[in-house]
Protein backbone atom coordinates (compact mmCIF):
# COMPACT_ATOMS: atom_id res chain seq x y z
CA UNK A 1 0.00 0.00 0.00
CA UNK A 2 2.86 2.39 0.78
CA UNK A 3 4.51 1.58 -2.56
CA UNK A 4 1.22 2.27 -4.36
CA UNK A 5 0.83 5.63 -2.63
CA UNK A 6 4.44 6.49 -3.42
CA UNK A 7 3.84 5.62 -7.08
CA UNK A 8 0.67 7.75 -7.14
CA UNK A 9 2.64 10.69 -5.74
CA UNK A 10 5.38 10.18 -8.35
CA UNK A 11 2.78 10.01 -11.15
CA UNK A 12 1.24 13.28 -9.92
CA UNK A 13 4.67 14.96 -9.84
CA UNK A 14 5.46 13.57 -13.30
CA UNK A 15 2.16 14.58 -14.90
CA UNK A 16 2.01 17.91 -13.08
CA UNK A 17 -0.80 20.16 -14.33
CA UNK A 18 -2.19 17.50 -16.66
CA UNK A 19 -4.14 16.01 -13.75
CA UNK A 20 -5.85 17.36 -10.68
CA UNK A 21 -4.88 14.56 -8.32
CA UNK A 22 -3.58 11.01 -8.58
CA UNK A 23 -4.75 8.41 -6.13
CA UNK A 24 -4.78 4.67 -5.68
CA UNK A 25 -8.06 3.14 -6.82
CA UNK A 26 -9.96 0.69 -4.71
CA UNK A 27 -12.54 -0.07 -7.41
CA UNK A 28 -10.57 -0.86 -10.57
CA UNK A 29 -10.14 -4.51 -11.47
CA UNK A 30 -9.08 -4.87 -15.11
CA UNK A 31 -8.05 -1.33 -16.11
CA UNK A 32 -4.70 0.16 -15.19
CA UNK A 33 -6.23 3.60 -14.62
CA UNK A 34 -9.33 5.72 -14.95
CA UNK A 35 -9.94 9.46 -15.14
CA UNK A 36 -12.64 10.88 -12.91
CA UNK A 37 -14.21 14.31 -12.77
CA UNK A 38 -12.67 16.50 -10.11
CA UNK A 39 -15.57 18.93 -10.58
CA UNK A 40 -18.62 17.37 -8.96
CA UNK A 41 -20.95 19.92 -10.56
CA UNK A 42 -19.81 19.93 -14.20
CA UNK A 43 -19.46 16.41 -15.57
CA UNK A 44 -17.88 15.47 -18.90
CA UNK A 45 -21.34 14.78 -20.32
CA UNK A 46 -22.51 18.24 -19.32
CA UNK A 47 -19.41 19.77 -20.93
CA UNK A 48 -20.09 17.93 -24.20
CA UNK A 49 -23.72 19.05 -24.13
CA UNK A 50 -22.72 22.67 -23.58
CA UNK A 51 -20.21 22.44 -26.39
CA UNK A 52 -22.90 21.04 -28.68
CA UNK A 53 -25.10 23.99 -27.72
CA UNK A 54 -22.24 26.36 -28.62
CA UNK A 55 -21.52 27.42 -25.06
CA UNK A 56 -17.78 27.39 -25.80
CA UNK A 57 -16.80 29.82 -23.07
CA UNK A 58 -17.71 27.37 -20.33
CA UNK A 59 -17.33 24.13 -22.27
CA UNK A 60 -13.78 24.94 -23.43
CA UNK A 61 -12.50 26.05 -20.04
CA UNK A 62 -9.43 24.00 -19.11
CA UNK A 63 -10.48 20.89 -17.24
CA UNK A 64 -8.31 18.86 -14.92
CA UNK A 65 -9.41 15.33 -14.26
CA UNK A 66 -8.23 13.21 -11.38
CA UNK A 67 -6.47 9.95 -12.18
CA UNK A 68 -6.99 6.75 -10.25
CA UNK A 69 -4.39 4.03 -10.72
CA UNK A 70 -4.86 0.30 -10.14
CA UNK A 71 -1.82 -0.95 -8.20
CA UNK A 72 -2.77 -4.59 -8.92
CA UNK A 73 -2.67 -4.16 -12.70
CA UNK A 74 0.47 -5.61 -14.36
CA UNK A 75 1.10 -2.38 -16.29
CA UNK A 76 1.10 -0.29 -13.10
CA UNK A 77 3.21 -2.87 -11.28
CA UNK A 78 5.81 -2.76 -14.10
CA UNK A 79 5.68 1.06 -14.03
CA UNK A 80 6.74 0.95 -10.39
CA UNK A 81 9.70 -1.28 -11.32
CA UNK A 82 10.78 0.69 -14.40
CA UNK A 83 10.68 4.08 -12.68
CA UNK A 84 13.58 2.91 -10.52
CA UNK A 85 15.64 1.99 -13.61
CA UNK A 86 14.65 4.47 -16.33
CA UNK A 87 12.82 7.61 -15.20
CA UNK A 88 12.38 8.95 -18.74
CA UNK A 89 10.73 5.78 -19.99
CA UNK A 90 8.56 5.62 -16.87
CA UNK A 91 7.42 9.21 -17.41
CA UNK A 92 6.41 8.43 -21.00
CA UNK A 93 4.51 5.36 -19.84
CA UNK A 94 2.73 7.40 -17.14
CA UNK A 95 1.65 9.95 -19.76
CA UNK A 96 0.45 7.13 -22.02
CA UNK A 97 -1.56 5.59 -19.21
CA UNK A 98 -3.23 8.96 -18.63
CA UNK A 99 -4.03 9.37 -22.32
CA UNK A 100 -5.33 5.79 -22.54
CA UNK A 101 -7.67 6.55 -19.64
CA UNK A 102 -8.79 9.74 -21.41
CA UNK A 103 -9.48 7.80 -24.61
CA UNK A 104 -11.49 5.22 -22.66
CA UNK A 105 -13.56 8.02 -21.11
CA UNK A 106 -14.05 9.78 -24.47
CA UNK A 107 -12.14 12.84 -23.27
CA UNK A 108 -9.13 12.98 -25.58
CA UNK A 109 -9.90 15.45 -28.35
CA UNK A 110 -6.52 15.69 -30.11
CA UNK A 111 -4.68 12.35 -30.20
CA UNK A 112 -1.63 13.54 -32.17
CA UNK A 113 0.64 13.97 -29.13
CA UNK A 114 -0.47 10.62 -27.78
CA UNK A 115 0.19 8.89 -31.10
CA UNK A 116 3.70 10.34 -31.34
CA UNK A 117 4.50 9.11 -27.82
CA UNK A 118 2.94 5.71 -28.53
CA UNK A 119 5.08 5.32 -31.66
CA UNK A 120 8.22 6.22 -29.68
CA UNK A 121 7.33 3.66 -27.02
CA UNK A 122 6.76 1.00 -29.69
CA UNK A 123 10.11 1.84 -31.28
CA UNK A 124 11.84 1.35 -27.91
CA UNK A 125 10.13 -2.00 -27.35
CA UNK A 126 10.95 -3.24 -30.85
CA UNK A 127 14.56 -2.03 -30.62
CA UNK A 128 15.02 -4.20 -27.51
CA UNK A 129 13.63 -7.21 -29.37
CA UNK A 130 15.91 -6.77 -32.40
Amino acid sequence: EDAAKSLAQWVKETLGDKVGAVRVSKRLVESPAVVVDADKFMTASMRRMMKAMKQEAEADAPVKYDLEINPAHPLVMRLEVIRQKDGGLAASVAEQILDNARVAAGLLEDPRTMLNRLNQLLERVLAKEA
